[in-house]
C-alpha cells in the first residue's frame, strides 16, 4: 500500500475560493503547488485529506477533473456541477473554508492540441467545455499550427458555462456555438465536416462519446481524426 500511495505523486493544494458560473455550475479555484506544471487540456484527481485510510483509499472522497485554467492564470481551477442530490463528495466541496488542502494526482492529459495546420472542432457536452477553455484560451494566445478552431457545447438547460468569456474571443479563425438540441448539434457538425481534414476532440458522458463517434464514422471521419479524453487502451473502446 504504501508504494502504491508513493507512485501516485501526490500533492497538497490549498483551496482559496469558488466562482459562481451558473445556477448548479461552479469553479473552485486552489493555489498551485511549487513544482506542478501542466498544458492545456490537462485532468487531475481530487481528493479529500482523509482519503487515504488504514483499509486503503476511501474511492467515494475523490474524483477526476479537467483542469479549467492555464498556468498564467495562476491557480489550479476545476469547474464541475453541483446539484441539490449532489453526493457526499460534492457536498464537502462546498464546504471547503479558505486555505484547506487537498490532495491532487493522476496529473495527465490525453487533450493536447495538434499543431500540423489543420482545422479543428471541439466538441462538448454541458460542463465538458471545461476540457476545452484553456485550449481555446491557448489558441487565442498563440494560433500558430492551427488553422482554426470551431468549438461547439450543447446543454439542453441553456445554462451554458463561460458563454460570455468565450463569446468575447476575437479572432477570426475561432468561431463558437452553443446549442441546446441535438439536432442543432448535427447541424454544426455537418457544416464542419465540410472543412478538410479537420480533427474532432470530444468531451462527455460515454453515451455521448459513443452518438457522436459514430455519426462522425458514418460520415467517413477516420477514427485517427477523432480525439478523447480517455487513455489510449480505453479509446480504442471507443474509437
Amino acid at each position: 500500500m504504501v508504494k502504491e500511495l508513493e507512485a501516485l505523486k501526490i500533492q497538497k493544494a490549498k483551496y482559496i475560493g469558488k466562482n459562481i458560473e451558473t445556477d448548479d455550475t461552479i469553479t473552485f479555484k486552489f493555489e498551485i503547488p511549487e513544482g506542478l506544471s501542466w498544458k492545456a487540456g490537462t485532468h487531475f484527481h481530487l481528493a479529500f485529506s482523509d482519503f487515504i485510510k488504514d483499509s486503503g483509499p476511501d474511492k467515494s472522497l475523490v474524483r477526476a477533473f479537467s483542469i479549467m485554467s492555464l498556468e498564467d492564470e495562476r491557480f489550479l481551477g476545476f469547474t464541475t456541477r453541483i446539484k441539490k442530490d449532489c453526493s457526499k463528495y460534492k457536498k464537502r466541496l462546498m464546504e471547503l473554508q479558505n486555505r484547506e488542502e487537498m490532495l491532487i494526482f493522476k496529473v495527465d492529459n490525453n487533450m493536447t492540441l495538434i499543431t500540423e495546420n489543420r482545422p479543428i472542432v471541439f466538441i462538448s457536452m454541458g460542463v465538458g467545455i471545461a476540457t476545452f477553455r484553456p485550449l481555446i484560451k491557448q489558441f487565442s494566445k498563440n494560433p500558430e499550427g492551427i488553422e482554426s478552431i470551431t468549438s461547439i457545447n450543447i446543454d439542453s438547460s441553456r445554462e451554458f458555462v463561460y458563454k460570455d468569456e468565450i463569446d468575447s474571443i476575437n479572432n477570426e479563425n475561432f468561431t463558437n456555438y452553443y446549442v441546446g438540441s441535438r439536432a442543432e448539434l448535427y447541424e454544426i457538425i455537418d457544416n464542419c465536416l465540410l472543412k478538410n481534414n479537420a480533427l474532432y476532440y470530444l468531451v462527455g458522458s460515454d453515451d455521448f462519446l459513443r452518438k457522436v463517434i459514430s455519426y462522425l464514422k458514418e460520415h467517413l471521419v477516420d477514427k485517427n481524426n477523432i480525439i478523447i479524453d480517455k487513455n489510449p487502451t480505453n479509446a480504442k473502446l471507443f474509437l
